[in-house]
C-alpha cells in the first residue's frame, strides 16, 4: 500500500473496505473486485500524495471516466485544497453507485456530483444535463480548474484536444496491454509525455504494481 501521513491512514483504509462491503449489497452487480484491488487503491493514494507534495489549489475538478467515485471519495476526505468534484462516465450504471459512495458530499451542496456523459462530446465551458436525486434533470454550466483522467489507457487521445491550454491535468496510464479494454497503453513515461504534451510539467513518475506499471503526469497543458 502507498502511504502518506496526510492522506489516509491504515485505519481509514480498513473502514473504507467495510463501508464498501455495505455498498456492494446495494449494487451486487458492480465490478467490485477490480474497484477494490490493491493496484486501484495504491494508484489513487499515489495521486493524492503527489498533489499534496505540490501544494496546489485544484479548485473545481472534473474527473473523466470517474467510474464509482472512489478516487473522489479519497480526495474529498484528504487535506487537498479543492472546491468540488464533478465526475463523468459514459457508463450509466456508475453515477448512482458513485453518489451512494459519496452521499455526504452530494448532500453538501453537490461538493461531489456524478453525471453520465460521453467525455468525447465535452466542450469547455461545459454545458450539460445532470440528475437530481428524484430523477429530474437540471442544466448546468461549468468550467474546470483541474482535469483528472486515471483511465487514459481506455480511450484514444482525442479527449485531450478538448482541454483548454493552461488547465491543470493529472493523468494516469499503464503498460498493461493484456487487458482487451486497454486500447491506448503507453510503453513508458516518455511515451506518455509524447501522447499528452504539457507546457509545464510538475511531476512525472511510475509505480510498479502486480504485473504492470502505472505512469502519472501532473502539469499544465
Amino acid at each position: 500500500m502507498y502511504e502518506h501521513d496526510s492522506v489516509i491512514n491504515i485505519d481509514t483504509i480498513f473502514h473504507y473496505y467495510k463501508f464498501i462491503e455495505k455498498i456492494k449489497k446495494q449494487f451486487p452487480d458492480g465490478e467490485w473486485e477490480d474497484c477494490l484491488s490493491s493496484g486501484q487503491i495504491k494508484s489513487k493514494l499515489w495521486l493524492i500524495d503527489k498533489l499534496l507534495d505540490l501544494k496546489i489549489d485544484i479548485g473545481v475538478v472534473f474527473i473523466l471516466g470517474g467510474w464509482y467515485g472512489t478516487l473522489a471519495k479519497f480526495m474529498l476526505e484528504s487535506t487537498l485544497n479543492l472546491n468540488r468534484i464533478c465526475s463523468f462516465d459514459i457508463d450509466d450504471s456508475c453515477h448512482e453507485i458513485a453518489e451512494t459512495i459519496n452521499r455526504s458530499f452530494v448532500m453538501d451542496g453537490w461538493k461531489f456530483k456524478a453525471t453520465t456523459f460521453d467525455i468525447f462530446n465535452m466542450k469547455i465551458p461545459f454545458k450539460y444535463e445532470t440528475l437530481r436525486r428524484d430523477g429530474s434533470s437540471v442544466s448546468l454550466e461549468d468550467y474546470p480548474d483541474t482535469i483528472i483522467n486515471t483511465s487514459c489507457e481506455h480511450m484514444n487521445n482525442s479527449w485531450y484536444d478538448i482541454i483548454p491550454y493552461s488547465t491543470l491535468c493529472i493523468l494516469q496510464s499503464n503498460d498493461f496491454i493484456e487487458i482487451e479494454d486497454h486500447i491506448n497503453c503507453v510503453e513508458d513515461i516518455e511515451d506518455m509525455k509524447t501522447k499528452y504534451p504539457m507546457e509545464e510539467l510538475m511531476y512525472e513518475g511510475k509505480v510498479n504494481l502486480d504485473g504492470y506499471t502505472r505512469y502519472m503526469l501532473i502539469g499544465y497543458k
